[in-house]
């Protein structure tokens, strides 16, 4: 019979005949288990179920023979205090109660992937058994042609010479997409799981859901790999999983003061099970029992969950130690790796002092961080751990939005104050940017472009480009630094709306134009690409003039590299997609081989010089007859037949033939970074001779 403390919808509570096709899919202690279909009368559509039960009084006679009917009842009242749990639990990675049947099983919602300790030993599989015996150790690495996954562990050695392991699998390639090589070749890229970035979302899906729990006094109890249920799994290439806590079943001590040994018996074994439940007998179960079974899980996913993870009982004198010392269980050794400070919190679960275990809500976070790093160090084939390790972080609770600084299509820029105090200096703070990718934008492929700006960013430095300051963390944000006077279009709109002379301000925009090709002459020989050169993605900076340090100049400095490539140093170009970025820019090449040459580069930056001295108009090119944007067959049709931007009125002819150069309808006509900035830097010494200008460029 149900509990009456247990309010229910009417429609929750079903006949016997609700659920069809009952069969027997497992069996526990105290209770069997069955799966069936159940018909969901909004929709008319039936669902997979799973229905529980507590075997009848005589089939638990009969199995314990020295069980009265006080312990019975113990049983059956622990069962239903279990329905406390998930039914007045509204959690995404709790397991949903769909009802109960007049018999008093139980419907819970089924997951299609089973239970956690199944799925990852069945994705080992093709480890050696050498391989299971020491984990950290595995170095197989070779890329195998059956479809089930194999794992290996590599180690990379980082900047800062540490090394660090990172788990990966490779599958079979068939049934992945591909990309057309130089000569139309298809070449299959094999496709690899991060299953470092996998395990950690696991556990921090589990984590959520026992905070949750803690945060209304309730605990679960039976936390352990065989209770963690997969509703989903995401694309190879990402972490999605999707978990759920199952019932917790009968986990409370049962009413019978006769029967104390037989009490502990339904509580998790160790090494779930905290020190205090073994070393002398507790009445009543402390919040901080999921803890100690948390940091067990931990060990035991961490580990592929093939080790027989169970200890005897009474424990060994080896095993009393390892409960005595914080060592219950060994740690997989990335999580050290990634962040030493979860690793000791974890540790810190295990501590026999229950008051001294730390809580979700700091293991939570301290698993953020670990996630984040994990993520870096899976960027396309390469790891970006290194990478990462080598900048500086920021913490998010360090970071107070001021502003929005700008919006593009993927992602947004705010001005952000950084407290960056400390006890010998207070109240200290610092203006920095800090760039996000949008929360509808962030699909696996944008994620990756914005990890790949990341990787590519942080290996600049020069003074015409915006500097990556570092990440912050945990959400893994760019910051960079402030530039206060925004973009060169902004400054340009601004000045001409302002109806500043244009001879006014001609050394600047001088200026400007030799920084932007030096920022570009260095990124193409860092062997990149910036594919989305133009005045809005260039920033106006200050620094002090080096022949009067009480004068401070404006300084043009490249920024967003979200589209930005490495080129293969066998090749001069890379493939992508022409929709990427707007046509005005493009070059003929882009259009339509959608190839991106070191010289596609040169004719945005001729479009940019446009840009400059026309003052910040827009490059449009319009069909005269339709008066509209031409298409993209029609612009490349255009600049093919000789089309090209007109001169701007203030712009001298003899600018304009640079700019012109840059326009070159073949790739390899135009010239490069290094010979347009002697021609500018030669133009620049005729303008000032002619005008008689006594400026020189910082």
């Amino acid at each position: 019979m149900v509990p009456e403390r247990i309010e229910l919808p009417s429609h929750a509570l079903y006949p016997e005949s609700k659920v069809t096709s009952k069969s027997v899919m497992g069996a526990g202690r105290f209770t069997d288990v069955y799966q069936g279909r159940m018909q969901i009368e909004a929709t008319k559509k039936e669902r997979l179920v799973v229905t529980k039960c507590i075997k009848n009084d005589d089939l638990l006679s009969r199995i314990f023979g020295n069980i009265d009917e006080v312990s019975i009842k113990s049983v059956k009242e622990a069962f239903h205090e279990s329905l406390d749990i998930i039914h007045n639990s509204r959690h995404p990675h709790i397991v949903r109660l769909l009802g109960i049947m007049s018999t008093g099983a139980i419907i819970l919602e089924r997951a299609p992937g089973g239970s956690i300790d199944c799925y990852t030993s069945d994705e080992n599989t093709n480890n050696s058994e050498a391989d299971r015996m020491n984990t950290t150790k595995r170095t197989l690495g070779q890329i195998s042609s059956m479809s089930v996954p194999t794992s290996s562990t590599k180690y990379v050695q980082l900047n800062t010479g540490q090394t660090v392991r990172t788990e990966v699998t490779t599958v079979n390639s068939s049934g992945y997409g591909d990309f057309n090589g130089e000569n139309g070749d298809k070449t299959i890229e094999t496709p690899k799981r991060n299953w470092i970035a996998w395990k950690l979302e696991v556990l921090w899906q589990v984590a959520t859901a026992l905070q949750y729990l803690r945060s209304r006094c309730l605990y679960h109890g039976k936390i352990k790999a065989s209770n963690i249920l997969l509703f989903t799994d995401g694309p190879i290439n990402t972490p999605q999983p999707q978990v759920k806590i199952s019932d917790p079943g009968v986990v409370h001590h049962m009413a019978s003061k006769n029967n104390a040994d037989y009490s502990r018996e339904m509580d998790l074994s160790p090494p779930w099970i905290p020190i205090e439940y073994i070393s002398s007998e507790v009445e009543k179960f402390p919040l901080c029992y999921d803890n100690w079974s948390y940091a067990t899980l931990v060990a035991e996913i961490g580990q592929w969950c093939y080790k027989s993870f169970k200890m005897s009982v009474p424990l060994s004198r080896s095993d009393k130690d390892r409960y005595c010392t914080k060592r219950v269980r060994d740690l997989p050794a990335w999580i050290e790796d990634l962040n030493p400070k979860l690793h000791e919190m974890i540790r810190e679960c295990w501590n026999p002092e229950p008051t001294l275990r730390p809580s979700f809500s700091d293991l939570l976070r301290e698993l953020a961080i670990a996630r984040v790093m994990a993520s870096f160090m899976f960027l396309s084939n390469t790891l970006a751990m290194d990478d990462y390790m080598s900048v500086s972080t920021y913490q998010d609770m360090a970071l107070t939005t001021v502003k929005q600084l700008g919006q593009g299509h993927f992602g947004v820029v705010e001005l952000c104050s950084h407290d960056n105090s400390s006890n010998s200096v207070p109240h200290r703070s610092e203006l920095v940017a800090v760039k996000s990718l949008r929360d509808n934008m962030r699909s696996v492929q944008n994620t990756s472009d914005f990890r790949n700006e990341f990787d590519i960013w942080r290996e600049f430095d020069h003074k015409n480009i915006v500097k990556l300051l570092g990440l912050s963390l945990p959400s893994g944000r760019l910051v960079m630094e402030y530039i206060e006077n925004g973009s060169l279009f902004s400054w340009l709109s601004q000045n001409r709306k302002q109806e500043v002379p244009f001879d006014s301000i001609f050394e600047q925009l001088f200026a400007f134009s030799i920084q932007i090709c030096e920022g570009m002459e260095y990124i193409h020989s860092k062997g990149k690409i910036h594919r989305d050169l133009a005045a809005r993605n260039v920033m106006v900076g200050s620094q002090f003039c080096s022949l009067d340090a009480d004068k401070i100049s404006l300084v043009a400095k490249i920024s967003d590299f979200g589209l930005s490539r490495r080129v293969d140093a066998t090749k001069t170009y890379y493939r992508g997609n022409p929709e990427e970025f707007p046509v005005q820019w493009y070059a003929p090449e882009c259009i339509k081989d959608q190839s991106y040459h070191y010289t596609s580069d040169v004719w945005s930056f001729g479009v940019t010089l446009w840009e400059i001295f026309s003052y910040g108009q827009r490059p449009e090119y319009k069909n005269a007859e339709k008066k509209s944007h031409l298409t993209l067959v029609e612009l490349f049709n255009a600049l093919q037949e000789g089309c090209r931007l007109p001169r701007p009125v203030n712009c001298p002819t003899s600018m304009f033939e640079i700019v012109r150069s840059c326009w070159a309808f073949k790739h390899e006509d135009r010239p490069t970074f290094t010979s347009l900035l002697g021609k500018l830097q030669k133009e620049e010494v005729a303008s000032r001779l002619k005008l008689g200008f006594t400026f020189s460029i910082q």
